[in-house]
């Protein structure tokens, strides 16, 4: 059975802004929300940053920096907010100092894996948080829940990997992603100055994880999981030499080659590549220049 990994732009099966690249302020990330909080507390307005936009990236130029934070307000501190990023919509409530998420995004796909890279710095008790949610109808039908806590720091970038777990057969409709740096519905355990960067936020089909997709009716990537092939799709007007190169994130030249081509689907085996992210990149004699970032778990 032959499984592409074909998407249309219509169809929303992966994870929109996934690398934190595009960011409308310093504190809004695009397509995400977050734990931010402009609210009063004892009559005297609070501003709580817990996300920012960081230099500190795995890939490109930024990630998402988590922080969960308190503040004092005379002489009486706040409660900690958890810091995290969603594909929800963030609510607080200043009178009761309670808060959570609702909804989520479009969605249809049956992803067999999340995947991201961080590095944390938990204090006291806290634990990392990972949800993903997805359903049919007002949430009447759950398609996959699941979750992971993390309870060590990491240092350095790390690779994280979350199975999904499917309770439904069916194509969704919606989803929920929602990752923080603390311990994400048990307050005792939320603890200041809890943080953690967070980049490339991936849905693996199989083994290949095709990122942050780039729609085109001249260059599509697609997956086949059972070949661990890529099938680079080309449908161009006329006959060109064309250059076609994986990359590793770090700029590595992994292979090359150049081919006169009008249309074709070209392979490239990424059987043997190791764990990680990498760029195909296709140049034409006139000039066109196309790019796609796959991740390899």
């Amino acid at each position: 059975m032959l499984c592409l990994l074909a998407f249309t732009a219509k169809s929303q099966t992966t994870i929109p802004n996934p690398g934190f690249e595009n960011w409308t302020n310093n504190h809004q990330a695009v397509d995400w929300d977050n734990s931010n909080i402009s609210t009063t507390y004892l009559g005297i307005p609070v501003t709580i940053t817990c996300v920012t936009k960081s230099t500190d990236a795995h890939s490109g130029s930024f990630s998402a920096n988590i922080l969960s934070k308190d503040t004092t307000i005379m002489f009486v501190t706040t409660p900690v907010t958890p810091g995290f990023v969603t594909l929800g919509t963030f609510w607080f409530n200043s009178t009761s100092q309670t808060g959570g998420v609702i909804g989520g995004i479009a969605f249809s796909g049956r992803p067999d894996s999340l995947t991201c890279w961080y590095k944390s710095s938990l204090q006291g008790s806290d634990k990392t948080s990972f949800y993903f949610e997805e359903w049919q109808g007002s949430h009447t039908t759950i398609i996959a829940n699941d979750s992971t806590k993390l309870s060590t720091s990491a240092a350095n970038w790390t690779y994280f990997s979350m199975p999904i777990n499917y309770l439904n057969p069916g194509t969704p409709d919606s989803m929920l992603l929602t990752i923080g740096c603390s311990d994400i519905g048990v307050q005792a355990n939320i603890t200041n100055n809890s943080q953690m960067n967070l980049d490339d936020v991936s849905l693996v089909y199989g083994s290949v994880g095709i990122m942050d997709i780039a729609y085109s009716d001249y260059f599509n990537v697609y997956a086949d999981k059972y070949t661990n092939q890529l099938i680079i799709n080309l449908n161009f007007d006329q006959s060109q030499s064309t250059e076609i190169s994986l990359y590793s994130i770090s700029g590595q030249l992994i292979s090359s080659y150049v081919n006169n081509i009008k249309a074709s689907k070209e392979l490239i085996d990424v059987g043997s590549l190791a764990k990680g992210i990498y760029v195909i990149n296709v140049i034409r004699e006139d000039g066109q220049k196309f790019s796609q970032k796959i991740s390899i778990n």
